[in-house]
């Protein structure tokens, strides 16, 4: 138990960057979301550094309709009077 949340297997992944460790991730979470709360899919955001990059993500992942920031969009989308 971790927090009080029951957990049964915790896995830790070391390998090279661009070997898809987040895609990976990403593609499990909306599989799940897709599996079991298919209604959740269209709150999602995407952010990456640039609005191009998060809307290529939304793409790979098939979540095209999804809603796409860069991290500068996202925080003013967040936060009042962000610079």
């Amino acid at each position: 138990m971790v927090n009080g949340i029951g957990i049964d297997n915790i896995y830790l992944v070391n390998a090279p960057a661009g070997s898809g460790k987040t895609t990976a991730t990403y593609k499990t979470l909306i599989r799940m979301l897709a599996n079991n709360h298919p209604e959740l899919l269209e709150y999602i955001w995407i952010v990456s550094n640039s609005e191009e990059n998060a809307a290529n993500t939304a793409k790979n992942l098939g979540l095209e309709h999804v809603t796409t920031l860069s991290k500068k969009q996202y925080f003013e989308k967040i936060n009042d009077g962000y610079h």
